[in-house]
């Protein structure tokens, strides 16, 4: 069962945002009677449910000085819908409100919340939230691991054939800068408005594709945009992974622009080279304090560099590996370059000033890079909006080739979601150039599975008189796997906070249970293909084994067994085809070790193998001695056109549920607990 809250069109607003953490709420007054309920068309009949009317409603204000804008918004969601099968009551009798508390909660706060039900007698119930049934997750519940990130409640007595409406408004200070937007739902959809209200002095430009309505306008105080839809079939897997909606569904591009918030004369970029060259005049200037203590850097650092690709190589190194990523309030406003490197220590944009003076310095030739998620369609060239812009980065050329840094990434390490992509190029060696090159790296890093590996071994050694476990983890990435996950690792390891952090992740996944790191160490970690990583880390944790009244032992290894899913929304009706964003092969290995011999009466419930064209999944389950139990679990994702890069990586919709079937394949092993005796 899925979570279904209130909040699912807010959470879209804030984007990378939405995966929140706490704090309590108020209840809404409505302000007006339920609507009456429309002739739901024949076409629905057969729906789990029907939603009349839902509605995303943005009031945004807007304050500072570019390009430190300050945003308060409220952001109201509100749902409208019928309930007509067992399917939808079950994603509907419980309530999961966010709790937004700590630093998030200093952004985020729940306003007013509300939730009101028409029977089928016609008799319309208001109800108060905070007075419903609060919810006790038990472990057997599959949303349990969340049971400290959301309020759970019942909704007593729903029923097949009821309508609830539900309310919330939420306040954020979080800056909504512009998104791509459909109006598809889960549930097939009567209307659908999204509303975005804001000052006179704030600029709204948009774009509309695929027959995509135009907004209405409304002009006073405040201007606001409405975009509205009627009679939209369902499509779940529209902002799902995989998906890529702006192949086929209507959607619009908005974005709104702050130039009024600018000190001094406005300038107001007419096409890509100019929105990248403001982008780099706005956040790019490059400050050095002091030039010969940046002189003696470099001359260390590239002692054994003599060309400029060994040079830019011992920098990408020297970056990824050793210097430290803070925010703007733990640096000087006074700092240069020369104090980023010499303290090894910088933010996210002083590492782009780093690269720009770097290539003119040594007379590289040099460009700013831009590309759109291909997660988000094509790009649109021809309307500017840096909402279609996945991020800006440095491309060089040496020779006749052509190569990329960006961020803590490696040598021409680009994520899956700029992969084949095209890559927009400003000539930054040669500002008089007006017309974009346009380059593409290729697919090669997400097509060469035996790149894209990730292996987690896992030692446990369980003490039957202690109850308690020692565990020792070795994690080998590459690939994409390595350029997905490594970053958190390899900023602790250089603030050496690395077991720190691992404790803090431990205890989150582990939350009834204990958990010391005692070590944890990177072992390998290289900035070229294919960007091997690899760290150790040992460990102490508690009643992982449930000692049963017959004397058995039980271990739930779902937790321990966790794959890098490709998670396939809608598997049986989709609408839209799958692309898989990568290749490759996940491992993990269980070695579980016991103080005495065991007896087991299931391991053979682990022995599971299947195999498609589009992946595979099999586990292992042997007895390596009398007291060791070894389960490997293997989650393998290959493509029959993997060799054809002409050809891309998607999966037809009607084919989607062969990937589905490997996923249920896993998260059956993952669900099948260990039984074993000890002998005496």
């Amino acid at each position: 069962m899925k979570k279904t809250t209130i909040f699912t069109a807010f959470l879209a607003l804030l984007g990378s945002a939405a995966n929140l953490s706490a704090q309590s709420f108020s209840d809404y007054a409505w302000k007006g009677d339920m609507a009456a309920t429309p002739k739901i068309p024949a076409e629905y009949a057969d729906a789990a449910a029907v939603i009349f009317k839902t509605e995303t409603y943005s009031l945004g204000a807007f304050s500072g000085e570019f390009p430190y804008i300050e945003q308060l918004s409220s952001y109201r969601s509100q749902t409208h819908l019928k309930i007509q099968k067992q399917e939808a009551l079950d994603d509907y009798k419980r309530v999961f409100v966010p709790r937004f508390r700590g630093q998030i909660g200093d952004y985020v706060q729940i306003k007013e919340y509300d939730i009101r039900i028409r029977k089928a007698d016609g008799k319309v119930i208001d109800l108060e939230v905070k007075k419903l049934p609060l919810v006790t997750l038990t472990e057997e519940d599959e949303n349990y691991d969340n049971r400290e990130d959301y309020y759970v409640y019942d909704i007593p007595d729903l029923a097949v054939g009821d309508e609830i409406e539900t309310v919330s408004v939420i306040e954020s200070k979080f800056l909504d800068q512009g998104r791509i937007v459909n109006l598809y739902q889960e549930y097939p959809a009567l209307e659908v408005v999204y509303v975005i209200s804001i000052p006179n002095t704030v600029k709204l430009v948009g774009n509309v594709y695929n027959g995509m309505p135009q907004p209405k306008i409304g002009k006073g105080e405040q201007i606001t945009y409405t975009w509205t839809m009627n009679n939209l079939k369902a499509i779940p897997e529209a902002n799902g992974s995989g998906s890529i909606f702006t192949k086929a569904l209507p959607y619009f591009i908005y974005e709104l622009n702050f130039d009024a918030f600018r000190g001094g004369e406005s300038f107001t970029p007419k096409n890509y080279r100019d929105l990248a060259i403001q982008y780099l005049e706005d956040f790019l200037v490059v400050r050095i304090n002091k030039k010969k203590k940046l002189e003696e850097f470099y001359a260390n650092l590239f002692e054994k560099a003599p060309d400029n690709l060994q040079k830019i190589i011992a920098l990408n190194e020297f970056i990824t590996k050793k210097m430290q990523i803070v925010g703007r309030k733990d640096l000087s406003e006074s700092d240069g370059i020369d104090d980023y490197l010499v303290n090894a220590k910088t933010d996210f944009i002083g590492i782009s000033r780093i690269y720009l003076d770097f290539f003119e310095r040594y007379k590289i030739e040099h460009y700013l890079a831009f590309a759109k998620n291909k997660f988000d369609g094509d790009f649109d060239i021809k309307f500017l909006s840096s909402t279609q812009i996945a991020d800006y980065f440095f491309v060089f050329k040496i020779g006749e080739s052509f190569f990329a840094v960006s961020g803590l990434n490696g040598i021409n390490e680009f994520g899956a979601n700029l992969a084949g992509v095209p890559i927009y190029l400003v000539n930054l060696s040669n500002r008089s150039q007006k017309e974009l090159e346009q380059l593409n790296f290729g697919e090669a890093n997400i097509r060469t599975a035996a790149d894209n590996r990730q292996h987690s071994r896992t030692n446990i050694e369980y003490n039957s008189s202690t109850g308690t476990t020692t565990g020792k983890n070795i994690l080998t990435l590459s690939g994409i796997y390595s350029t997905n996950a490594r970053g958190n690792y390899i900023n602790a390891n250089k603030a050496d906070t690395l077991a720190k952090t691992l404790q803090r992740s431990y205890a989150n996944t582990y939350k009834d249970n204990k958990v010391v790191v005692k070590t944890a160490e990177v072992k390998q970690y290289e900035v070229m293909p294919p960007y091997p990583f690899k760290m150790e880390t040992s460990f102490d944790i508690e009643k992982i084994f449930k000692k049963q009244a017959d004397g058995s032992i039980v271990f739930n290894p779902e937790k321990w067994l966790s794959h890098n899913l490709r998670t396939v929304v809608n598997p049986e009706n989709r609408v839209l085809d799958y692309y898989l964003p990568f290749l490759g092969t996940d491992i993990e290995d269980l070695i579980i070790s016991f103080d005495k011999d065991i007896e087991s009466s299931n391991i053979a419930d682990f022995v599971v193998k299947i195999d498609n064209e589009y992946g595979s999944y099999e586990c292992k389950a042997v007895m390596l001695k009398a007291n060791i139990v070894r389960i490997e679990s293997r989650y393998t994702i290959k493509h029959p056109d993997a060799d054809n890069a002409e050809k891309p990586l998607i999966i037809a919709k009607e084919k989607a549920k062969l990937l589905d079937e490997i996923n249920k394949a896993f998260e059956k092993v993952q669900k099948t607990k260990l039984v074993v005796k000890l002998k005496n």
